[in-house]
């Protein structure tokens, strides 16, 4: 595995950014949405040195994470955020209102309900988060946290949205303002290939991408990752989802 400088060039690499003609944002149920499509400017966001409390736990323990010791460990990180007990299906609602360890997490479009989430979630981008930094990583934009009541499509269940506990990531931002989109920046998308296995043809920034998502799953921060990989839904994002309770790990 390349070193972390080697992530930073990489990722460098891509000079385009999110492109105002791509076709509008697709749910993981596949339904189209009317969201707006190109990544809007916002304020740079300042790459404060990432700083992991003791307390804070590592793979898939981040998920079965008791409220108290979940906020603890966000306060002792510096996290700024507040409560929401409003969401309703929400463990345990936040909404930031600061960064994770200096990488910005943030609603693409600007919806703030859908930038409510699950403690849980939070800790775990902030377990994440040295990982992006040292890619020059210092914002992650997304289409949706929280989605009350939202169901997968095809089994009927609640998703992982419904819950604050899944992201779907559409761009990563880096330090030197380029908004790599997943739709365009994820090259090698064979459908059905393991996105994690064997050799893939791709640009160093598509592998680059892919070596930060998959060095994600294999520290079992999330239990489920789905990646353009897996159907047409999600060809413009990563659905990355804590499950609690659950001893298997999916990724496609």
């Amino acid at each position: 595995m390349r070193s972390h400088l080697a992530l930073v060039g990489s990722l460098a690499l891509l000079s385009a950014g999110a492109r105002a003609d791509e076709p509008a944002p697709l749910r993981p149920d596949g339904v189209e949405t009317d969201c707006v499509a190109a990544v809007t400017a916002r304020a740079p966001v300042a790459a404060s040195p990432t700083h992991l409390p003791s307390t804070l736990p590592t793979g898939r323990a981040i998920a079965a994470l008791e409220p108290e010791p979940c906020l603890t460990i966000l306060r002792e990180a510096g996290v700024v955020f507040e409560a929401r007990p409003e969401a309703e299906g929400v463990g345990i609602p936040i909404l930031l209102r600061g960064t994770l360890g200096g990488v910005a997490l943030e609603s693409r479009n600007h919806v703030e309900l859908h930038e409510i989430m699950d403690c849980r979630l939070a800790v775990a981008v902030l377990a994440w988060a040295p990982a992006l930094r040292a890619a020059g990583v210092r914002r992650l934009l997304h289409y949706s946290v929280f989605r009350p009541s939202a169901r997968v499509a095809t089994t009927g269940r609640p998703s992982g949205h419904a819950g604050g506990l899944a992201i779907d990531l559409a761009v990563l931002e880096t330090d030197d303002g380029t908004a790599h989109d997943v739709l365009t920046a994820w090259e090698a998308r064979e459908r059905g290939a393991p996105p994690c296995e064997g050799e893939h043809e791709e640009a160093a920034t598509s592998a680059a991408l892919r070596r930060l998502v998959c060095e994600a799953a294999r520290s079992e921060l999330f239990q489920i990752v789905l990646t353009p990989h897996f159907d047409r839904a999600h060809q413009n994002h990563l659905h990355l989802e804590l499950r609690p309770g659950v001893p298997w790990q999916y990724v496609r």
